[in-house]
């Protein structure tokens, strides 16, 4: 039996009209274990600077693997050569997750919000991503599922809005406070 890696649904990609831009990024789920019976999602991305060019060598938004399943990224750019990527972060190690006994609404409730922020250099060809940061840290015993992003942004101010869907014990679908950088 042929063993093929995994690519996970749900790529999004934003492209950079303010002036001085130009370029697009595009940023998605991709599990990189080759084992079918064993899951590693992780955050990958490629851009082109030139609307007529190629694109970059699909590459890993973090070098480091934090052992958590990451999913439901949304990209925006904020200014020129600069975007928001925003995901949902389940705080549960995959060993957890995955175990027998795991409950899938414990792990609905185990989700966090993060982002980052990428900074192309023209002069350089290349671009670098900020440390992952939270946007939600819902402590116990009050954790609340966060997750399914939407993003936006005029692409010109170095500012964007977030709206997400929150899932509490009282509530299944509720408004949170929106976020705003």
């Amino acid at each position: 039996m042929a063993t093929e890696k995994k690519l996970f649904a749900a790529p999004t990609i934003a492209a950079d009209n303010a002036a001085g831009g130009g370029g697009s990024i595009c940023v998605w789920v991709h599990d990189e274990d080759w084992d079918p019976n064993d899951t590693n999602p992780e955050l990958y991305y490629s851009y082109t600077p030139d609307p007529g060019g190629g694109w970059s060598a699909p590459a890993k938004v973090f070098v480091v693997d934090n052992l958590r399943y990451e999913t439901d990224p949304k990209v925006v750019y904020t200014s020129a050569n600069t975007a928001l990527l925003v995901w949902t972060q389940n705080e549960m190690t995959r060993q957890q997750a995955e175990a027998p006994n795991a409950k899938y609404h414990e792990a609905m409730k185990s989700q966090e919000l993060y982002y980052s922020k990428w900074t192309y250099n023209p002069a350089t060809g290349t671009g670098v991503w900020t440390p992952a940061a939270r946007i939600t840290n819902d402590i116990a015993p009050n954790l609340y599922g966060d997750g399914l992003v939407a993003l936006g942004s005029d692409g010109t101010s170095g500012k964007a809005i977030a709206v997400w869907v929150r899932e509490t014990t009282q509530n299944p679908i509720s408004w949170p406070n929106p976020r705003d950088w």
